[in-house]
């Protein structure tokens, strides 16, 4: 196992910065894992650079800058599903309430008032806040949020 050098540890850090890595944790974590890789796998009197082509290819498909494009997407559609999930329950809830209402009111029962209100509260503070529209812009007019 070979130790890097200093200059040799700042060409990876440069490399990964050219590759389009923005964040910064993600260049140290990277920086890492292919200081640790390329330790191991560098023999004494083997090429540095040689190496380090080698070992990069790994962590990618195509080019270094999806590991950042999916970095972003995990953080961008962190808890995602979960508001798709209370979503969805939102909305079936509401309808199904503004059915029973709307049964309870033809048969002239008590407790139709209470339905209509607890769906409308639901649809408008659950199910509407969850669901938001993104802005559109056309010819400096803003429309939506």
């Amino acid at each position: 196992m070979v130790v890097l050098t200093h200059e040799q540890v700042a060409f990876i850090l440069n490399d990964i910065k050219r590759s389009g890595i923005e964040t910064e944790e993600l260049q140290l974590n990277l920086l890492d894992h292919i200081c640790c890789i390329v330790e191991d796998e560098l023999l004494p009197n083997h090429s540095f650079e040689e190496c380090y082509r080698n070992v990069v290819p790994r962590f990618f498909k195509r080019e270094l800058y999806e590991i950042q494009e999916e970095t972003n997407l995990l953080l961008t559609f962190k808890h995602y599903y979960a508001m798709k999930k209370v979503m969805l329950i939102s909305g079936t809830f509401s309808a199904v309430g503004f059915i029973k209402e709307s049964f309870f009111k033809q048969m002239h029962w008590p407790g139709a008032n209470v339905l209509w209100w607890g769906a409308l509260v639901l649809l408008i503070f659950v199910f509407t806040i969850q669901h938001k529209p993104k802005t559109i812009q056309r010819n400096g007019v803003s429309f939506g949020q």
